[in-house]
């Protein structure tokens, strides 16, 4: 991995948790520049680097119930911002799941009866809010297309704009639309506690020593 792909993994970690501030990614950036120009016999940067990568990059990402299940039953998933990101992912569940109406609501009843039949086999996952239950490799990330749905379980939906109130007061208007992230090789692990944080989350390598397949 180069300096300017690790640097663009910063980029979509900042871009994708709203609580990272500019000097937090300045601090990342440093550091990483840092692991780039340093012999190969400083421990301290070596170790600096695995913590922020491990031997195989892996990040974490949480799904609210029972889209986290889902992806054990090949589901494609979707979100309304798109990664440059590729490689592992600890696949987690948060702590809230969605309720049944809100499910019908983002599904559509069609989609949501059949999500139910495609996850029986993994049933004794649904109920797991706030676990590592899986690993994944997310390899593709594209605009959702219409004949997503089967797969996503999500109704298609035209790209949008919202208004949000920004710190000085303004409103500001955002486009959004929904985003396939396209994943291969999902496997179930041993359920682990997992306290789960918006978006990307670096998967430490004492983390990756909990995980275990079934």
């Amino acid at each position: 991995m180069t300096l300017s792909d690790r640097i663009q993994l910063i980029d979509d970690m900042i871009r994708e948790n709203p609580e990272y501030t500019i000097e937090d990614y300045d601090n990342m950036v440093r550091e990483i520049t840092a692991v780039e120009s340093a012999p190969q016999g400083d421990i301290k940067i070596q170790k600096l680097m695995q913590d922020l990568f491990g031997s195989e990059k892996m990040l974490a990402l949480s799904w609210r119930q029972p889209f986290g299940t889902a992806m054990l039953a090949g589901k494609i998933e979707t979100r309304v911002w798109p990664t440059n990101y590729r490689g592992l992912v600890l696949i987690c569940t948060s702590l809230e799941p969605y309720k049944e109406k809100q499910l019908e609501e983002i599904s559509g009843l069609e989609n949501y009866l059949r999500l139910c039949e495609d996850m029986k086999p993994f049933e004794e996952t649904i109920d797991l809010n706030g676990y590592a239950i899986a690993t994944g490799r997310l390899v593709n990330c594209r605009a959702m297309l219409p004949e997503d749905e089967g797969k996503t379980y999500v109704r298609y939906r035209q790209p949008w704009t919202e208004e949000r109130e920004g710190k000085d007061g303004k409103l500001r208007t955002f486009s959004k639309k929904l985003y396939s992230h396209i994943y291969t090789d999902v496997h179930p692990i041993v359920p682990f506690r997992w306290k789960g944080a918006q978006g990307w989350t670096i998967v430490t390598e004492e983390i990756k020593k909990r995980i275990q397949y079934v």
